[in-house]
């Protein structure tokens, strides 16, 4: 029976478990680590934003170029014969510099062949005026604008449609600048233009 009472009181082993020293170890650690991952997560996710922003600018400068382009390839001019005014001959071609920098022409004015619809019954004409030109934005920059009316008109009309003309469309928005230069005959670069 003593053997009983001696083996009953002998020391039991400590209770499993953490110290509050351990246990403030871990969260501190975990603290650290879910920081970083937090850091690095927000790196990353700006990172990807930024090329989105990037990729979709230049996205849109492409589609531009690409819509001058081919309108350009489409350009079309019909030789006046030599007895008709020259003013009074509606096929033209025209590129100015309306800030006269000097760096190209930023206003041009042309007509073009668009697509014809396909399996119209009808005729369309696919000849349109198109005309490029800067708008200047009031807190700085240019828009560069797009202008396009079906058909050709019953003379030349000199000069360039206002930005703000309902069939002016805002092809790019906040440029620098937006210049054109055409190579003549002679092998010479030009800043202007008129077929006129």
């Amino acid at each position: 029976m003593s053997r009983q009472h001696e083996s009953g009181c002998a020391s039991s082993p400590p209770p499993a478990g953490f110290t509050l020293i351990e246990v403030m170890a871990a969260i501190l650690l975990t603290s650290i680590v879910i920081a970083v991952a937090s850091g690095l997560y927000l790196n990353l996710s700006q990172s990807s934003l930024r090329a989105q922003a990037r990729m979709r600018e230049e996205l849109r400068a492409a589609a531009a170029l690409d819509r001058i382009a081919r309108d350009l390839e489409g350009a079309f001019l019909l030789v006046k014969p030599e007895e008709l005014d020259p003013l009074a001959h509606p096929w033209f071609f025209v590129a100015q510099s309306q800030s006269g920098a000097g760096d190209g022409a930023d206003q041009i004015r042309f007509f073009t062949r668009s697509t014809h619809p396909p399996g119209s019954e009808t005729h369309v004409s696919d000849l349109a005026q198109v005309a490029y030109l800067l708008a200047s934005r009031a807190e700085g920059g240019w828009d560069l604008m797009r202008w396009s009316s079906p058909g050709p008109p019953a003379g030349y009309e000199p000069g360039f449609p206002s930005p703000d003309d309902p069939h002016s469309l805002l092809l790019a928005e906040n440029l620098g600048s937006f210049a054109m230069r055409f190579l003549g005959e002679d092998g010479e670069w030009t800043t202007e233009w008129d077929s006129s």
